[in-house]
């Protein structure tokens, strides 16, 4: 009787340990997120553009500016700061024109994602 209590003891506690040595199955890691890009235009003509992410890596991202409803459109060379990355580029005075920015999203040199900002009127355009 006493080696089958000895056994049976042996075995819970075996089970135990293993149970809580597995834990909860982890959960999964949330899916990568790309933000849509923000475009302001100061009363200089000067066009910022930002991007932000998350849940995953970025190496870089490129901000193309679009007059909307017409085939003008310029990029911006930007720069990554932790999990955003910020462009700018230099305009002149002109008629009003609508814009919007497109952030392209790169990983290891390989496009993953594509968002476009919201449109907004501006008396600029671009610099050529």
């Amino acid at each position: 009787m006493r080696k089958t209590t000895y056994a049976v003891t042996l075995m819970l506690a075996i089970a135990t340990v293993l149970a809580v040595a597995a834990g909860p199955t982890a959960a999964s890691p949330p899916p990568a997120s790309y933000g849509q890009p923000t475009l302001s235009i100061d009363s200089a003509c000067n066009f910022t553009a930002t991007a932000t992410w998350s849940h995953t890596t970025v190496d870089s991202v490129q901000f193309t500016v679009h007059v909307v409803g017409s085939i003008s459109s310029n990029q911006m060379t930007s720069t990554i700061k932790g999990r955003t990355a910020a462009g700018t580029l230099t305009g002149g005075a002109a008629t009003t024109h609508t814009f919007d920015v497109t952030a392209d999203y790169f990983l290891n040199c390989v496009f993953v994602d594509e968002q476009t900002s919201s449109s907004g009127d501006s008396a600029c355009a671009f610099s050529l």
